[in-house]
């Protein structure tokens, strides 16, 4: 049915997906991966959760990012749950994401999820940081 469908747009057969290997657990490579996966923080649960905080001007920060769905485990190898949750890229001096902060969003956006452990970190972090506003000269 696709293929008629699409000799009759006159459209190209699609190319194969390409298969990409899985970053190790808990890498800078997948901490990159996971923040591409974001999306920015306007008009969603992560903008609702910093303005109860008394953070009102969101303009610049895109360090900042929202998963409506990311993993959360309590335990190795425990049962994996899907929480909304705000991403924070940590950045080297160059701006190349190093890691990623993760805290865990109640589902209604007003306070940290119900979670033993509602933030937890991923990458590369020591020296490194996360950046808000206009990126500034390096000294």
């Amino acid at each position: 049915m696709l293929d008629e469908a699409r000799r009759f747009l006159s459209l190209p057969r699609p190319e194969p997906a390409q298969h990409i290997a899985p970053a190790p657990a808990g890498s800078p490579e997948s901490a990159r991966r996971l923040f591409a996966m974001g999306q920015p923080i306007r008009g969603t649960l992560v903008e609702s959760y910093l303005r109860a905080r008394g953070i009102g001007d969101l303009r610049c920060l895109p360090a900042l990012r929202f998963h409506p769905r990311c993993f959360h485990r309590t335990i190795e190898n425990g049962p994996c749950e899907t929480w909304p949750a705000l991403l924070a890229a940590v950045t080297d001096r160059d701006g190349t994401i190093t890691g990623l902060h993760r805290t865990w969003l109640a589902r209604d956006g007003t306070d940290k999820a119900p979670l033993a452990t509602p933030r937890r970190a991923m990458g590369q972090l020591l020296g490194n940081g996360v950046r808000f506003g206009e990126p500034a000269d390096v000294l």
